[in-house]
């Protein structure tokens, strides 16, 4: 900083000639020689230093008293770089302490300093080096500037840029547990409690699911601030009958807690199919057969069976629930005929229809329940002297269940023991025998 000096002229200039100026003086050193009409002099000085300057007049004569002045060269704060510094934040009020070092003070006290973040405000901190500033949140920049002040006036300003990262992460959720909420539905359930801390977290608070089948990883799902997770997977040989747990992780601006896991849950599973499908007996009013079959013994992991589908190699279905098992009737059978039944087993998983498994394919016969009456009117005579016997007759009351077989049965009885059978004569009214 430049240090201006002035004086004025002396009264008399004594004996002179041709001598007449000024020598000027720094301590011992002479820093100037003016002539007699210049009574000032700029001498460039280093801020905060003080300065012994002297003033002689000259003459022919030779030099009068001197006059001294003591001079201290003051001027604004400065610093070469304060070090603007994040000191403390503090998570609750999103504060963060600003600091920065002492500026130079330039032989004047400084009486205050200001620090602004980005285009607010000059705010004073006195002549504390710090600020706590509110309203930091986490992975954001902000430009904070300071300036200093003493009595001559205010330093240039500094800056810089500052960012908060967080670095605390929360801790593990607690009490992960899975369940199967509804039996007939390809859903889990997981719930839990919030970790203990949530660690450096301002506007970051989630969950991450991950879903694993069978120790493989699925997928991975990131959810809000919530405790229950309902997970739906596809009804699918790949996902029935399997070993499933769930991760979760809290996560926070910092990143993702350690996991916590859910113990293992087995996804829905088909039932075992029906075994031995039979037919049970013929209904000859309505023309229908019933058919049972055997259930196998539940698992933990079935769905509750909707209905039975007892179905023909090529024919209608006939449905049946559990309940109705003894009513399972099929129309439109023939007795005596024999035919090649299945039964489906069907749920009703997430609330559609669905064909589960079937059972192996079994040849059942029809068979009649209510046989023929007495054929009437039996009579057997002998022709001449020929060696046979006719026998004639006529239908029963009833044929009895006869589906598509009608017809006869004849047994020879001699003096009383049955002599020979002869099987299905067919639906005729005579036949002859022929005898020894």
């Amino acid at each position: 900083m430049n240090i201006n000096i002035t004086w004025t002229a002396p009264t008399s200039w004594g004996d002179y000639q041709d001598v007449r100026n000024y020598l000027i003086y720094n301590g011992t050193t002479l820093i100037a020689t003016k002539t007699n009409t210049d009574t000032s002099h700029v001498f460039a000085g280093t801020a905060g230093t003080t300065y012994n300057f002297k003033i002689i007049a000259r003459n022919d004569a030779g030099d009068s008293s001197e006059v001294t002045k003591s001079v201290t060269n003051n001027n604004v704060p400065t610093s070469s770089d304060p070090n603007i510094r994040a000191g403390t934040y503090t998570l609750s009020s999103q504060t963060l302490r600003v600091q920065f070092n002492a500026f130079t003070a330039n032989g004047s006290t400084i009486t205050k300093y200001e620090v602004k973040k980005d285009n607010g405000s000059w705010v004073s901190t006195g002549t504390n080096l710090y600020i706590d500033t509110t309203g930091i949140l986490f992975n954001t920049s902000y430009t904070f500037y300071v300036r200093a002040t003493n009595s001559i006036g205010v330093s240039a300003e500094h800056s810089k840029v500052l960012t908060v990262t967080p670095t605390t992460k929360p801790s593990s959720p607690r009490n992960v547990s899975v369940s199967r909420p509804r039996k007939n539905y390809t859903e889990f359930k997981i719930e839990w409690q919030e970790p203990s801390t949530w660690g450096d977290s301002q506007a970051t608070k989630t969950y991450v699911i991950g879903i694993y089948r069978d120790g493989t990883l699925v997928t991975q799902d990131v959810i809000g601030n919530v405790l229950t997770y309902t997970y739906t997977y596809l009804n699918s040989a790949t996902n029935r009958g399997k070993d499933w747990y769930f991760r979760v992780y809290a996560r926070n601006d910092a990143g993702d807690s350690a996991y916590t896991q859910s113990p293992a849950i087995v996804s829905m599973t088909f039932p075992d199919p029906v075994t031995n499908v039979r037919f049970v007996e013929y209904d000859k009013t309505t023309q229908k057969s019933r058919f049972l079959w055997d259930i196998p013994e539940p698992k933990d992991t079935d769905p509750d069976i909707y209905r039975y589908a007892l179905k023909m190699s090529s024919g209608s279905n006939v449905y049946v629930t559990p309940a109705q098992l003894n009513d399972a009737w099929y129309s439109g059978l023939v007795v005596g005929q024999t035919y090649s039944m299945t039964v489906e087993t069907r749920a009703l998983i997430s609330g559609s229809e669905y064909m589960m498994n079937r059972s192996s394919s079994y040849n059942v016969t029809i068979v009649g329940t209510d046989p023929p009456t007495v054929p009437r009117s039996p009579l057997i005579s002998n022709v001449g002297n020929e060696n046979k016997f006719t026998l004639q007759w006529t239908d029963p009351e009833s044929w009895g269940d006869y589906g598509s077989v009608q017809g006869f049965n004849i047994i020879m009885y001699k003096n009383g023991t049955q002599i020979g059978t002869v099987t299905d004569v067919g639906k005729v009214n005579t036949y002859v025998y022929n005898y020894n």
